[in-house]
């Protein structure tokens, strides 16, 4: 990220900031929880698109439900409510390739190196072993 700042100043070009923390902290967020860094793929169905699908579908937008409950109707004719069924099913379909990734990884290798997933599936394991 510093690289990328000391380029853009010598070539005199703007830095944006926002969207540098933005990929930093995707990073930070996938490499822990995911093993690794999914975000410089270049798709929109990967985490960082996916994080950023969510920051602007969920929180941005404004939802009229949630304000006035008798003008839901409302989120319908904006796309609101298809814009959220879409990036759901999609960010679903993306954390359900990561952990049948983490499954079938799980069963090869017993490294000392975890992250959340496998942490998870470990107590899932062991409490499926109890009942």
């Amino acid at each position: 990220m510093v690289e990328k700042v000391r380029l853009s100043c010598l070539n005199g070009a703007a830095v944006d900031l926002s969207d540098m923390f933005l990929t930093v902290s995707n990073n930070i967020i996938s490499r822990s929880t995911l093993g690794r860094v999914h975000v410089n793929e270049c798709s929109d169905e990967n985490f960082g698109g996916l994080s950023r699908k969510v920051m602007i579908d969920l929180i941005a937008s404004f939802c009229f439900k949630d304000t006035f409950h008798f003008l839901g109707w409302i989120d319908t004719l904006t796309g609101l409510v298809a814009g959220l069924k879409h990036t759901s099913r999609a960010l679903h379909d993306f954390l359900d390739k990561g952990i049948e990734e983490h499954e079938s990884l799980m069963n090869n290798d017993e490294s000392d190196m975890k992250d959340i997933v496998d942490i998870l599936l470990d107590l899932q394991k062991k409490r499926n072993a109890w009942h």
